[in-house]
């Protein structure tokens, strides 16, 4: 999308041709207070959901779509569970204007980030409940960036909430946070998904099929992989080593400090013999992130260091198509 911000007003001009197509809206913690949460830190991802933009009328609607019980559009079944699977409406604009060219509608989404939409929010039912949070004050929380990238739109804001017992800083009775809203288009080439065997340790994704031939509804657990294409489907079914197409790559914080640093480096490398086995070569790949990078792009996979005071500890935690369990970005 083209944006446009003023002040503290955000402009989406949405092309038409991305109407009604499937985009992943993923919501992290960018900056927390002191003392928030024992495994939660900055880049932490507390919301994931596929939604699409859809004229309605005069509107724009923005509805969240689910892939948990699905079918086969072909099958008699379809309209069924089409019908009972009704998406939710997160949230809807008024047209503002039509580029000259009328290819794209303009809408204003500042109450989108402004105010405390449940869908999207950076503070999940627990973190509530725990902190006893009350409401947001819409007077100590902004907007503060907005970027587009080839695939990807960027949002952060800073939100300030009331609180009976915030983590830190008791006295303000408040909770501070940067929430970063990253909404990126899903590929429209679908990556043929993967079974997943319950021997093998791995992250899953499910689904429930009821278009299945069977007496009732099939459960479907898919595994979360990345997309690994030869770059030669000849040489690669012959069972000769061969590069992937896009091999994964993961970029490393300039933040990182020495010893971590080289040792990051060079144990990443070490992940391809695992790869070689599957018969790729020069799969799997650790660099320095680019002075001229900006992490908030989806393109780029980050290992992150994060500066804390209490115990150390590490996760990966990646974004996924949940149509099919791709792995979109690490």
């Amino acid at each position: 999308f083209k944006v446009h911000k003023s002040y503290d007003k955000i402009l989406y001009e949405i092309p038409k041709a991305e109407l009604g197509k499937d985009m992943l809206c993923v919501t992290r913690l960018v900056q927390t207070p002191p003392d928030y949460s024992g495994f939660t830190a900055s880049g932490s991802k507390v919301g994931e959901q596929v939604v699409r933009w859809e004229r309605v009328q005069n509107k724009i609607m923005l509805r969240k779509i689910q892939y948990r019980n699905v079918a086969d559009s072909s099958s008699s079944i379809f309209k069924s569970v089409e019908a009972n699977n009704l998406a939710p409406i997160i949230a809807a604009f008024k047209i503002e204007a039509q580029p000259e060219d009328s290819t794209a509608y303009v809408v204003d989404v500042t109450n989108l980030f402004k105010q405390d939409v449940k869908a999207i929010s950076g503070v999940p039912g627990f973190s509530r409940s725990q902190f006893q949070v009350r409401r947001l004050d819409g007077n100590r929380s902004y907007i503060k960036s907005v970027k587009s990238f080839p695939i990807n739109v960027e949002v952060r804001q800073v939100m300030t909430f009331e609180a009976g017992r915030p983590p830190s800083e008791a006295n303000t009775g408040s909770i501070t946070l940067m929430v970063g809203q990253s909404m990126l288009k899903l590929p429209e080439d679908r990556m043929q998904p993967r079974i997943a065997d319950e021997r093998v340790g791995w992250f899953t994704l499910t689904q429930t099929d009821f278009s299945l031939d069977q007496q009732k509804a099939a459960t479907k657990t898919y595994l979360r992989r990345w997309r690994l294409d030869p770059k030669d489907p000849a040489a690669y079914a012959r069972g000769e080593l061969v590069e992937p197409v896009k091999p994964i790559i993961y970029y490393l914080d300039p933040g990182t400090p020495e010893p971590v640093r080289s040792a990051l480096l060079e144990g990443a490398s070490w992940w391809n013999q695992a790869y070689e086995s599957a018969g790729f070569k020069n799969a799997f790949q650790v660099k320095m992130l680019p002075k001229d990078a900006d992490p908030m792009d989806v393109r780029y996979n980050v290992i992150q260091w994060v500066h804390r005071s209490t115990r150390g500890w590490s996760y990966g935690a990646s974004v996924r198509d949940p149509r099919t369990g791709e792995i979109i970005k690490g």
